[in-house]
């Protein structure tokens, strides 16, 4: 399994870490990892630190899931967590960082 969901805050957010490929191969396990996410209060942390490999359908696949947290009409954010540096960089290239929020 390349995609591990996970709850912080008391429940509050959800985590889902991220590993190897984010290619449309892990479209369908993002999507079953976030089927509990309404009994979360809507911040969805998306953790990279595992990911080795980031193309324009993986970014299209973040772009889902912040269309999927917006769609929900709550607070909530999506925030990707733990970037290795070549992804970080991929993400700024492309003005991620101005869409999402990114923690180390």
């Amino acid at each position: 399994m390349a995609v591990h969901a996970s709850y912080e805050d008391g429940g509050g957010s959800l985590v889902l870490s991220v590993r190897g490929h984010l290619d449309p191969a892990l479209r369908e396990e993002l999507q079953r990892a976030c089927e509990g996410r309404e009994a979360t209060t809507g911040r969805l942390v998306v953790d990279l630190g595992g990911v080795t490999y980031l193309d324009s359908s993986g970014l299209d696949m973040l772009l889902a899931l912040r269309r999927m947290v917006e769609a929900d009409g709550g607070s909530g954010e999506v925030v990707l967590r733990h970037c290795p540096r070549e992804v970080r960089w991929i993400l700024e290239v492309v003005h991620f960082d101005r869409l999402f929020r990114i923690e180390d």
